[in-house]
């Protein structure tokens, strides 16, 4: 499935553009702070945070496409401490994020090599596409919907550590194209404001 950038919903405006108006959105396009992608067969992928009852057809999904145990185990209740966010296509999830968007990593040695700003910070957990999402923009609106929530939240600075067991070159890739800077002892981090600023013109 190729996605295209076709009627992004716009963050910044109060009304979207003739080019990006989509008539059947209507009035709840204003101010949404929901990215909202479209391939080539008007199928639509939509990032958002999850549900509860949406949850067991995530964490089944996850299971099926033999994802990390650790994630799916964390996937199937809802946690205080972290934030749960889902990729739909055409009402079926094909990717999950979980993260917490307000921590702070004052005193934390794993991130030193960061010139970390004042917080509060946001904590990238992990992420994961299924197969048939992979190659397409799925990832990359899953992880502007978590640092939408966590601009929302004041966070100042994301980051998170590189998952080394598989396809490290590839995830480190995904990342750099996201804007995130990767250190020597496989941290990734970037100040929000610079991650918003790069998603927006993937």
């Amino acid at each position: 499935m190729v996605v295209r950038r076709l009627a992004r919903v716009s963050t910044d405006t109060e009304q979207d553009s003739p080019r990006q108006y989509r008539p059947e959105l209507g009035q709840q396009q204003r101010r949404t702070r929901r990215p909202l992608w479209c391939d080539q067969n008007m199928t639509f992928l939509e990032a958002r945070s999850l549900d509860e009852p949406e949850r067991p057809a995530l964490v089944a999904m996850l299971a099926q496409e033999h994802a990390a145990g650790w994630l799916v185990d964390q996937l199937r209740r809802r946690s205080p401490s972290f934030d749960d966010f889902a990729v739909w296509s055409d009402g079926a999830p094909v990717g999950a994020l979980r993260g917490n968007t307000r921590t702070s990593f004052a005193g934390n040695n794993a991130f030193d090599e960061f010139e970390l700003p004042r917080g509060p910070h946001a904590f990238l957990s992990g992420i994961f596409i299924a197969t048939q999402a992979r190659g397409t923009d799925a990832a990359a609106l899953l992880v502007r919907s978590f640092v939408l929530a966590a601009e929302e939240r004041g966070a100042t600075f994301i980051a998170g550590t590189m998952d080394r067991s598989f396809d490290g070159g590839v995830r480190r890739g995904f990342f750099e194209k996201c804007g995130f800077v990767i250190t020597l002892s496989q941290q990734f981090g970037a100040p929000t404001d610079d991650l918003l600023g790069t998603l927006s013109s993937l």
